[in-house]
């Protein structure tokens, strides 16, 4: 160089680590997602000998938000249940009409307290 320094704000590698961050929530959030939609899914044979027990033609999901249970991943990043029960209710009612579309219809999520939420699932 000439003898001439450049003094800068600008640090090149810190958008390189703020994108990794992003991109570690964003996998590690789809991660949190998965486990907890796995999570309320019971088989089929178990709720038809459920129901078949308790002589009913529905069966509820409760998932109760009050419980130690709230965090929703073993990950870095924490996850809180009512929060992906709040802001992703379409893709939760989605999951779970594909899962039992050939046994059951499933209702649309009822808020049954300030942070109890349920899914009723009816025989076809």
């Amino acid at each position: 160089m000439s003898g001439i320094e450049y003094f800068s704000h600008i640090n090149p590698t810190l958008t390189v680590n703020e994108k990794l961050i992003q991109n570690e929530y964003i996998q590690q959030y789809t991660l949190a997602i998965h486990s907890f939609l796995h999570s309320i899914y019971v088989e089929p044979s178990t709720i038809i000998e459920y129901m078949n027990k308790n002589n009913t033609d529905k069966y509820e999901i409760i998932i109760d938000c009050n419980t130690n249970d709230e965090i929703v991943s073993d990950f870095q990043l924490k996850f809180n249940k009512s929060v992906f029960l709040t802001d992703k209710k379409k893709l939760i009612l989605e999951f779970l009409k594909s899962q039992y579309i050939n046994n059951f219809t499933v209702s649309t999520q009822i808020r049954a307290g300030n942070s109890v939420f349920k899914y009723v699932l009816q025989l076809i």
